[in-house]
């Protein structure tokens, strides 16, 4: 059990819900956030009397260490921290922390993994929900959806796309919280993969082309 948890963030999407689960699970516990960019009011707004933003020594203070985006020129002081890190980023995979670094794939990277031994030799087409986005993500594609049949103009609130019947290319998008998910992923995953976000809640699907002695091996994935 920890008193005080700290937190590193972009936006607030997932970040809310994660936030929203410690609390209910681990009553009492002081979360401190150390905010990159992002539309944070979400956080400021719901878990205001639980979390405060803090500065960078004040998020080494603390007893164990989320990172949820890069932790960029701030990498040496992450590395001299003795307690726990909990990377959902992978860009602290690397770091010689004597153990106290543990990495969290993302779904997409965890599948991969489990599948090919050698990802260079892979390439493929990822269809991802809307579910990568958290709670959040579902309730904007739902409001959307309504929008259309109302004929009434979307609001893009937090993905900054209109997703009702398209398929997007997330390498495309411009919105923050898509290219802060595409900069996480890509450093998972080969840039031969096409991410791309359909309007569906839940559920992966996946093309793999696997080159393997000059023989290329086609792999269809659909999980929910």
């Amino acid at each position: 059990m920890y008193n005080s948890i700290g937190m590193v963030i972009s936006d607030e999407l997932v970040a809310s819900e994660l936030i929203k689960y410690i609390l209910q699970e681990y009553s009492g516990v002081e979360i401190k956030i150390l905010a990159d960019i992002g539309n944070l009011h979400r956080i400021n707004n719901v878990f205001q009397s639980n979390c405060a933003f803090v500065s960078l020594e004040e998020i080494l203070e603390t007893e164990c260490i989320i990172v949820l985006t890069d932790v960029g020129v701030f990498v040496n002081e992450f590395n001299s921290y003795p307690k726990k890190i909990i990377d959902f980023t992978g860009h602290l995979k690397k770091i010689d922390n004597n153990g106290n670094v543990h990495s969290v794939l993302d779904p997409i990277s965890y599948i991969i993994n489990l599948l090919f031994l050698d990802i260079d030799n892979i390439s493929g087409n990822i269809y991802l929900p809307l579910a990568v986005f958290g709670k959040a993500g579902i309730d904007e594609l739902i409001s959307q959806t309504k929008n259309v049949f109302n004929f009434i103009n979307n609001k893009k609130r937090y993905l900054d796309v209109n997703m009702p019947f398209n398929v997007i290319f997330l390498d495309n998008c411009r919105g923050s919280v898509i290219k802060n998910y595409v900069a996480y992923i890509r450093r998972q995953i080969p840039p031969s993969f096409s991410l791309r976000l359909i309007p569906v809640m839940t559920g992966i699907i996946a093309d793999f082309f696997y080159s393997y002695n000059n023989e290329q091996y086609f792999v269809f994935l659909n999980t929910l």
